[in-house]
C-alpha cells in the first residue's frame, strides 16, 4: 500500500533501510516478533524524520479477529496463540504511535467480555444490515440503463426494488447473490425492465428451484451457525437447534410471518428445558438473525432464509 499510494514515503523508507519482511514477520515465535518489533520500530523512526510537516501513523487492519478467541478457547494443532497474546495486543497499541481496525463476527462482544481490560484501549462498533438506502442503491445503482434511468421503471419496478429489500433485509451478502442471480436472468431472457413477476420467477427457477438452486444451506450458515459456540459437540448441537427453531418459526409463524413466544412450546431441541429453547431464541435475536416486536411477537429476519426454510420442508415459499 504504501508502494502504490504513498510512492514518495515509501522510496525515502527504502532509502533509510527499511525492509519489509513479511515472510519473517508471519511466522509466530519469539524471533519473528523481535523482527516485528524492530521492522516497526526503525519505520516509525524513519517517518518522523522524513514526514516533514505531516504526521504518519501507521494503521493496521485486520479481518476475522475473533479467530484470535476461537483459537484461544478452543486451541487448534499447529498454533501457538492463548490468552497471552491479548496482552501483547494491548501492549502493542499502548506502546507504538499506531492505531488498528479490526473486524470480527458476532462472538466479538464475549470476546471483549473475556478480555475486558485488554479491549480497554479500544472502542466497539456494531456493524449490522445496510439500510434501506444503501440496499436500495445496490440493486439499482449498478444495473443503471446507459441513458442513466432505472431499470426498476415505474410503480412495478418501484414494488420490484422493495421486494428485493425486504428478501434481503439489507444483507450486503445475499443482497449481491440475489442481484448476480438477477442480471444472469434479465440477460437470458433479453429482459429490460425488473418487476415483481420477475423476482418471483427468479425465486422459482433459480434461487429456490428444486433442482439446483443458488441459495443453499452454506449461504445461510452466518445465521445458522454460531461462531460463538465451541467444540464440536457443541457448535453442531447449536446449528442443529438453530436451524430447528428457525424452520419452526418459517412454518408456524401467520400472515406477517411472526409467531409469539408460546407457539415454540411444542419445539424439541436438544436439550429439553424451556430455559435452554428460550436462550437459543434469545440468541438468535442478540445476533440478528430473528427480530422482536412488542416483547412477544418474533419473525426471520432475512425472508429469503424464511422462504429456504419452507422450501427444504418441501412446503410452498413464497
Amino acid at each position: 500500500a504504501l508502494k502504490r499510494k504513498y510512492r514518495k514515503l515509501y522510496e525515502q523508507l527504502q532509502a533509510k533501510g527499511i525492509a519489509f519482511l513479511r515472510p519473517e514477520i508471519q511466522d509466530a515465535n519469539p524471533a519473528a516478533l523481535q523482527v516485528f518489533q524492530q521492522t516497526l520500530g526503525d519505520i516509525l523512526d524513519a517517518i518522523e524524520d522524513c514526514a516533514g510537516p505531516d504526521r504518519y501513523i501507521p494503521l493496521f487492519l485486520i479481518d476475522e479477529f475473533t479467530y484470535v478467541y476461537s483459537n484461544i478457547m478452543q486451541p487448534q494443532p499447529g498454533t501457538t496463540i492463548n490468552g497471552d497474546f491479548m496482552k501483547f495486543w494491548k501492549g502493542f497499541l499502548e506502546g507504538f504511535p499506531v492505531c488498528a481496525i479490526v473486524v470480527g463476527m458476532d462472538s466479538m462482544p464475549a470476546f471483549m467480555e473475556a478480555f475486558p481490560n485488554e479491549f480497554a484501549c479500544m472502542k466497539a462498533y456494531h456493524v449490522s444490515f445496510l439500510k434501506e438506502k444503501y440496499a436500495r442503491d445496490m440493486a439499482d445503482l449498478p444495473i443503471r440503463l446507459p441513458d442513466g434511468s432505472s431499470r426498476y421503471a415505474g410503480e412495478a419496478g418501484e414494488a420490484a426494488l422493495d421486494y428485493i429489500c425486504e428478501l434481503t433485509a439489507g444483507s450486503a451478502y445475499l443482497e449481491a447473490i440475489c442481484c448476480k442471480a438477477l442480471v444472469d436472468y434479465l440477460n437470458d431472457h433479453c429482459t429490460t425492465y425488473v418487476t415483481r413477476t420477475v423476482i418471483d420467477n427468479l425465486l422459482q427457477e433459480r434461487l429456490l428451484s428444486d433442482a439446483r438452486p443458488i441459495l443453499n444451506q452454506t449461504k445461510f450458515d452466518p445465521q445458522i451457525n454460531d461462531p460463538g459456540k465451541f467444540g464440536q459437540a457443541e457448535q453442531l448441537a447449536v446449528v442443529q437447534d438453530n436451524r430447528a427453531l428457525l424452520s419452526w418459526m418459517a412454518s408456524c409463524s401467520d400472515t406477517r410471518h411472526e409467531l409469539v413466544a408460546e407457539q415454540l412450546e411444542g419445539l424439541v431441541l436438544s436439550q429439553p428445558e424451556p430455559e435452554y429453547r428460550r436462550q437459543v431464541l434469545a440468541r438468535l435475536v442478540d445476533r440478528d438473525v430473528v427480530t422482536k416486536r412488542a416483547e412477544r411477537y418474533y419473525k426471520i429476519k432475512i425472508d429469503l432464509m424464511r422462504r429456504w426454510l419452507l422450501r427444504e420442508k418441501g412446503e410452498e415459499f413464497i
